[in-house]
């Protein structure tokens, strides 16, 4: 099982890296043929539709987690019960982001009448549609991806995701050069999400124990369900404001051209916390074996965080310190110089967000012990400050405002706040995790980046400052780790991954 995880984290973050490439040459592309007016649209409607993603209630978190406590007793029954209840809980909240997406429709030509041409809003609209069906069969796949993980299957999501996402390159690259519109990016979206249900209903159906009769629905399990259910929504709703509450204010604010360019920022964003997120779910069978009935095993626990921390101390260190040394450069190579200002604006956001992914696993044992509630609690008032002061900053500072309220909401809810409380209440030495996760590591990244970034910023050519620069960092990061960066082990998984590569 440990091999699977293993090949399972492995093949997560070849998913990522592709995914990274491809959505750093298809923002550049996209932007390009689609122009900043057609862009920018296309992520205004797509925030506006993504504040649907809070009704999701983080089913398929909570299907892992009823399902791997139902496999220690081996009951059938159970799981049974666990599936059934969690597809009718899926069904129903369909039903209700449904609605709420047709009142979201008829809304847009009143939210945006000062903003989009009213000759495109009827346009807009049939965007959204589209995104709305991508979101309700996306949630379904969401629910059954639980499975995966909750079977302590850490590959089948991964090879899934990787088929999407080498299909949507393909169909995007082919039908954009064709008809170069916003809403073709939507109807692609739509196309390969029927495709994925499809296939990974009957996989699942063909490979678990699994039931969609209603004898099987348990009020039981659905009452358990319930705390931890609204805590993911508390956290959806702040996840989902965070990343979107500054494009939201700056589409009704600004114009459709600053929402491009505050897409470019975001997207580097949203790239960093998908590769940091990675250990994240795929420890969650690991540290459920830390927690007997509510009991802790602490030293265990504590392997497992530290672990975890130092995975994405490195990988999350590597990007952030990467992106600060020859970012600049990236930022003008892909997407052009009038979009150089993301380079800081991305920064700025992103080191909040290390911080907090650096300690991210302890969210594992706030659900296997059902005490996610009071951290949603705290990011939500955290979120309430950052939509504040998005609103009062952006009429004032524009785009700086915007990235401002954003990470004092991070930096206060996800960093300082979120640490208390994991050592109040689970008696987890934060200030430890931290300190084993960054030895070695945080001294290798920050003396590469020192040195990749004074090469960059010496050489007027952008793609040379990009590449030397680049390789300079990785270079002296690499050096710096083998010589006192990695512990004992570390470095025998490192020089045993060399031997293999030279075979």
């Amino acid at each position: 099982m440990l091999n699977n995880r293993k090949t399972g984290i492995l093949m997560s973050y070849g998913y990522t890296l592709i995914n990274m490439f491809s959505g750093l040459f298809l923002s550049s592309f996209l932007l390009r043929s689609l122009g900043d007016f057609e862009y920018g649209l296309y992520q205004t409607v797509s925030a506006f539709v993504s504040y649907l993603v809070i009704l999701e209630f983080g089913t398929g978190t909570v299907m892992c987690r009823n399902l791997l406590i139902a496999r220690k007793s081996n009951d059938e029954e159970k799981i049974k019960k666990v599936t059934a209840t969690m597809f009718y809980i899926t069904a129903f909240l369909t039903v209700v982001i449904f609605v709420v997406g047709v009142v979201f429709t008829v809304l847009i030509p009143k939210i945006y009448a000062d903003n989009i041409p009213k000759d495109k809003l009827f346009y807009a609209q049939k965007i959204f549609v589209v995104m709305l069906f991508y979101l309700i069969v996306s949630f379904f796949t969401q629910t059954l991806s639980g499975m995966y993980l909750g079977n302590e299957n850490y590959t089948v999501t991964n090879i899934f995701n990787i088929t999407k996402l080498v299909s949507r390159l393909v169909l995007l690259i082919v039908f954009v050069t064709l008809y170069d519109k916003a809403i073709t990016i939507a109807l692609v979206d739509a196309f390969i999400s029927v495709g994925v249900i499809i296939f990974s209903f009957f996989y699942v159906k063909s490979k678990y124990v699994i039931s969609l009769k209603l004898k099987y629905f348990d009020k039981e399990i659905l009452k358990e369900s319930l705390p931890l259910c609204f805590a993911l929504l508390l956290q959806v709703i702040i996840s989902q404001a965070n990343s979107n509450v500054g494009k939201f204010v700056i589409s009704i604010k600004m114009t459709m051209e600053h929402v491009s360019l505050y897409s470019v920022a975001m997207y580097v964003y949203n790239m960093f916390s998908s590769i940091t997120t990675i250990p994240i779910s795929m420890y969650m069978p690991q540290v459920s074996k830390s927690i007997n009935k509510g009991v802790i095993e602490k030293e265990g626990l504590e392997n497992t965080l530290i672990s975890s921390g130092r995975l994405n101390s490195l990988i999350g260190g590597t990007i952030l310190f990467g992106f600060i040394a020859v970012g600049k450069p990236f930022i003008n190579v892909v997407y052009g110089k009038s979009y150089e200002s993301a380079w800081i604006y991305a920064i700025i956001v992103l080191i909040p967000m290390f911080l907090n992914m650096t300690v991210g696993c302890i969210i594992n044992v706030l659900d296997m012990l059902n005490k996610r509630q009071v951290r949603s609690y705290i990011l939500a008032i955290s979120t309430a400050i950052n939509i504040a002061l998005a609103i009062a900053l952006t009429d004032r500072y524009g785009m700086a405002g915007a990235i401002t309220g954003t990470t004092v909401g991070l930096f206060l809810g996800q960093v300082l706040l979120s640490n208390i409380y994991y050592q109040k209440a689970l008696s987890i030495n934060v200030i430890k995790i931290y300190l084993q996760s960054f030895k070695g590591i945080l001294i290798s990244e920050i003396i590469a980046v020192i040195i990749g970034g004074l090469i960059a910023y010496f050489i007027t050519n952008k793609v040379l400052a990009l590449l030397l620069g680049g390789f300079a960092f990785v270079i002296v990061e690499a050096i710096c780790l083998l010589l006192f960066g990695l512990n004992k082990q570390e470095k025998g998984i490192a020089t045993g991954f060399l031997t293999k590569l030279k075979k």
